[in-house]
């Protein structure tokens, strides 16, 4: 088994002065995540990651820094040193995420490595059982290499029954995986990440003359793609699955009943965002 600590002993990083970073925001207050600064390429997730609420890294050390893409990866984005450590002075300095002023926190002055550049958007690892524990020790703790893509830039598509994506973020979708989302269709799953709204279900359905990917694109330009049943939630964002891809067979009245089977199946009319 190949392991990430492997590459860091490879590259002459020295395990015991090295920590495992791994960035996901699970605030209420998070307006966007780690994963999509790291996908911006415009040092925000430095920012990010550079001005910390509690003292967690020390001058000398080593950062192997992941993020956690929509699909529960986690990504390996680069190798970093800590050079120095102060203290927020400027009130106008906010986090990247959340939006909030980060006066007092712990500014950290950290440099970007050259080393395992190779790696970076390619080496996804296995975290295990200690998601809470975001800064580990990398000579205490060992993490599996489980895929190394050939194209740092986009992941391959995972198949309609395995895709889960943001409506927020659909701008941001891999290129190559817009043709299979505009050519499937059939029942979908909405989840609202608005708070007081937060893991209330709606359930929908794309016709085969316009695809998942032209239906999601209607919440993402006004939050309830004209569906009166979304307007409370329409500033909210949501995280969107598919349930069930139809046949290419299949007509709009045999789509329309599997929607209401699924409506059925997890009470989304009584307990969820849908009216009929």
């Amino acid at each position: 088994m190949l392991t990430f600590n492997q590459l860091l002993v490879a590259a002459d990083l020295p395990l015991h002065c090295t920590r495992f970073v791994r960035h996901k925001d699970d605030r209420p207050a998070a307006k966007t995540q780690p994963y999509w600064l790291w996908q911006r390429k415009d040092g925000s997730l430095e920012q990010y990651q550079r001005t910390q609420r509690h003292d967690e890294f020390e001058p000398g050390q080593y950062l192997a820094s992941f993020v956690v893409s929509p699909r529960d990866e986690n990504i390996f984005v680069g190798i970093y040193h800590v050079q120095g450590r102060g203290k927020v002075e400027d009130p106008s300095m906010t986090c990247p995420v959340s939006g909030a002023s980060v006066m007092g926190n712990f500014l950290y002055r950290i440099e970007r490595l050259e080393l395992l550049r190779e790696y970076e958007g390619r080496a996804l690892i296995d975290w295990g059982r200690g998601y809470r524990k975001w800064v580990q020790h990398a000579d205490k703790q060992i993490k599996p290499l489980v895929e190394l893509r050939p194209d740092r830039h986009e992941a391959p598509f995972p198949g309609v029954n395995q895709f889960m994506w943001s409506i927020q973020q659909l701008d941001n979708l891999p290129k190559g995986w817009h043709e299979h989302l505009s050519h499937a269709f059939g029942v979908y799953l909405l989840i609202s990440r608005k708070p007081g709204y937060e893991g209330k279900l709606y359930i929908g359905s794309a016709q085969g003359d316009e695809g998942f990917l032209q239906r999601w694109r209607s919440y993402r330009k006004n939050g309830h793609g004209g569906n009166k049943d979304l307007r409370a939630v329409s500033d909210g964002d949501y995280q969107v699955c598919i349930l069930e891809a139809a046949a290419s067979t299949a007509t709009k009245q045999d789509v329309y009943a599997m929607e209401s089977l699924w409506k059925e199946k997890l009470l989304s009319r009584m307990y969820g965002l849908n009216i009929n």
